[in-house]
């Protein structure tokens, strides 16, 4: 029989301070909300909570296509 293995969230900013390697790692980078989530396997909650944090501390902004990039790169 298999068993549900509840998975452990990372601290915010442990996974905010790996979004922000991969953006500077990629001058940019333009991804949507679910694009994030994907890539870095985050759950809806987990995503918003770290792209808002990001976005608040002005390391992302959001584009006209909502779209989340650095904010150095001027999107």
């Amino acid at each position: 029989m298999l068993k549900a293995v509840r998975r452990q969230s990372p601290p915010l900013e442990d996974l905010a301070w790996l979004i922000d390697a991969e953006y500077r790692e990629m001058p940019g980078m333009r991804l949507t909300f679910d694009q994030v989530r994907r890539l870095w396997n985050l759950t809806d909650d987990e995503c918003g909570k770290v792209l808002e944090y990001l976005v608040r501390s002005g390391l992302l902004t959001i584009d006209n296509d909502y779209r989340f990039c650095r904010r150095a790169d001027a999107c």
